[in-house]
């Protein structure tokens, strides 16, 4: 084993003793301590060799640099830091990328302890001594460690919330985007930064936000993630929203049949759709998605997801009815009532039944009503309210026999002499 991988295997013991005392897990840390004992014999005999005096050299300086950060004297970090690199261009790779990962975790630590200021201070340095290297010279884990340090960077950097640390956030998101391969991780950067931007438009929020979508992978974390900032996304444009809903639903979700994340989403677009003085006005647009999920994945909500979508869409119906737009209540009601809903159960589809009777009414489509009270199952006629709406019906149509009005009557709680009131109403 080489000195300087040795003194890695060190480095990485010592973080393991550290949080196994952190969490209590004594036994464990003991056997780590043991085995890394032999490997500092090692260490030891490797450094009496000529040349790796000097290796030996930076190893126990790096070494001072993480115990005085350990023991929280960040001062003297700071002096031992100036001692270890008075001149970047001197450092060997290994060491280069190894200072790093100790300023990386300095950095992470301010930054736990909300301390920002200090942390941009350590990861600069951190980034300072990657960039003093060529790329070539370094090893595949640096830029990893150059990865996780602009990503803390920007987390740093989002949580202070200062205007002039926006151009600073930008910058790295632009370094990244030139080096990360891990393009959805840059995106979703992209994303948290519109959030603080003024400038950004809702165009922009949703051309990053469509990119994570199609191109990140689907885990429950990453769907939840999605949403959270679909309903950001959702504050500047409802219009946009749907748009990056339908493809997450269709594009996505279709594809791998996953139930659970099918409805919520379709839940939310819905959500969406019946809140929206934009997108209300055009329910046969929600008609089309319907259709397309009931053809393409023959998707039928279950029972509480049915309850919670039909919920919306009747908050719909009654403000589009109050507002005497009659014609797009019946439409709602006719979206209410599709094949996707087909497990909502007799009495709700009774309750919408007779409101599309009361929207032909009110349009006096005397047709339309007789149609409505055919498709009715018997249950739902024999229903009081049923039955007092196609008692009006009938007098309306004036082609019912006495007979069965006063049956009709009857099943409402009228007499004949009510008949002046029942007109009225």
């Amino acid at each position: 084993m080489l000195p300087w991988s040795v003194y890695q295997f060190l480095q990485s013991n010592r973080r393991l003793c550290l949080n196994g005392v952190d969490q209590g897990q004594l036994g464990v840390t003991q056997q780590v301590v043991e085995r890394a004992a032999s490997y500092e014999q090692k260490l030891q005999r490797a450094v009496q060799d000529g040349k790796s005096r000097d290796l030996a050299s930076n190893i126990r300086r790096l070494s001072e640099e993480y115990q005085a950060w350990r023991q929280e004297r960040l001062d003297l970090a700071e002096i031992l830091l100036a001692r270890l690199s008075p001149e970047k261009s001197v450092f060997e790779p290994t060491v280069a990328e190894n200072l790093a990962d100790i300023l990386l975790e300095i950095g992470r630590d301010q930054a736990a302890k909300q301390q920002y200021t200090l942390a941009i201070h350590w990861l600069e340095k951190a980034h300072d001594v990657l960039s003093s290297q060529t790329p070539e010279s370094l090893s595949n884990g640096a830029g990893e460690i150059r990865s996780c340090i602009l990503h803390t960077m920007i987390r740093v950097l989002l949580k202070e919330r200062g205007e002039e640390n926006i151009p600073k956030a930008w910058n790295i998101v632009q370094e990244l985007e030139s080096e990360s391969e891990n393009r959805v991780a840059v995106s979703l950067l992209r994303l948290e930064l519109f959030n603080i931007d003024s400038a950004a438009t809702a165009q922009d929020y949703h051309d990053a936000l469509s990119q994570v979508v199609r191109q990140i992978h689907i885990t429950d974390t990453n769907v939840r993630t999605i949403l959270h900032h679909i309903h950001e996304l959702r504050r500047r444009s409802t219009r946009l929203t749907h748009a990056v809903l339908v493809v997450l639903l269709t594009e996505r979700l279709l594809t791998i049949g996953e139930a659970v994340w099918m409805e919520k989403t379709l839940i939310t677009i819905i959500w969406n759709f019946t809140t929206s003085s934009d997108l209300a006005s055009t329910p046969d647009r929600l008609g089309d998605l319907f259709a397309t999920m009931v053809t393409t994945s023959n998707l039928v909500l279950g029972t509480s997801a049915t309850h919670a979508a039909q919920i919306l869409i009747l908050r719909r119906i009654e403000a589009t009815y109050s507002q005497g737009d009659y014609g797009r209540a019946d439409l709602w009601c006719c979206l209410a009532l599709h094949d996707i809903f087909s497990r909502s159960g007799p009495t709700n589809v009774g309750k919408l039944q007779r409101k599309r009777l009361l929207c032909a009414l009110a349009k006096s489509d005397l047709v339309g009503c007789r149609e409505i009270s055919h498709q009715m199952s018997e249950s739902t006629r024999n229903d009081p309210s049923t039955c007092y709406l196609l008692y009006k019906l009938a007098l309306r149509c004036q082609d019912v026999e006495l007979g069965e009005l006063s049956c009709a009557l009857s099943r409402v709680g009228l007499n004949f002499n009510q008949l002046p009131i029942a007109l009225m109403s």
